[in-house]
């Protein structure tokens, strides 16, 4: 009886070096709108009662005084950036064994936000088309 046996063995030595470099701004504007007063002073003559003798002015009768505050309004824009750089530096290193390659490919479906965004365009474009055949509509009419 004869026995016969195949090894092969795989060493894999895998070096990496990462290098992340994160860079943010931030840009603050404050604007406000300041503050207006108004007084108003109303006076009322007794025009029934008889003048002053030496002013000749009738008398008082009553005395409105009126105040109006107008508030201002402040606004704050706040306009925030960050970007990230990253270096990735990898070293694979085999001895021995075959190696086969392979290729991945990811996609990540669209986010609500795009979703929305392109259902919005579709909405437009069909509004535009359907305003533009009524207005052909009308002009092959008369």
């Amino acid at each position: 009886m004869e026995s016969t046996k195949q090894e092969t063995q795989i060493r894999e030595t895998t070096t990496r070096q990462e290098e992340t470099q994160t860079r943010q701004e931030q840009a603050q504007s404050h604007e406000e709108t300041a503050e207006a007063v108004t007084v108003t002073e109303i006076e009322i003559y007794d025009t029934e009662a008889d003048p002053d003798p030496q002013t000749g002015a009738h008398p008082v009768k009553a005395r409105i005084r009126q105040r109006t505050d107008r508030t201002g309004t402040s606004r704050e824009v706040t306009a925030y950036h960050a970007e990230e750089t990253a270096e990735v530096k990898e070293a694979q290193t085999y001895d021995g064994g075959e190696l086969s390659e392979a290729v991945v490919v990811a996609e990540r479906p669209p986010s609500l936000w795009e979703r929305i965004k392109k259902g919005v365009m579709w909405g437009v474009a069909i509004i535009i088309l359907a305003v533009a055949g009524w207005i052909i509509y009308k002009f092959k009419r008369r």
